[in-house]
């Protein structure tokens, strides 16, 4: 299997353990290459945008301790429930129209 740049995917690791796994599965494994500065491919975007929303959007907080308590609090509870797929077809479908 070979990266973007014709390297083995496996060299691109360190982890004995990655590099291991993906020697013994490079038939079976399909890599997928995203692109560089590309938001609309990374779920974590997403997630940063619903929690922008939740905690900035109309919130008051009246220290830095509070504002600072109610974002770890936030993200220790939230669950996000994204469905990869959906939120990627989302965004083709959208960029395709």
């Amino acid at each position: 299997m070979l990266s973007a740049s014709g390297q083995s995917i496996s060299t691109l690791y360190r982890s004995e353990k990655i590099r291991k796994y993906l020697d013994e599965h490079k038939n079976s494994l399909i890599p997928v290459w995203l692109p560089t500065a590309s938001p609309e491919f990374m779920i974590l975007e997403e997630c940063w945008n619903v929690s922008k929303n939740d905690l900035l959007v109309l919130s008051y907080y009246s220290s830095f301790t509070d504002f600072r308590k109610r974002i770890g609090h936030y993200f220790r509870t939230k669950r996000f429930n994204l469905n990869m797929r959906n939120y990627l077809v989302g965004h083709m479908s959208a960029d395709l129209s």
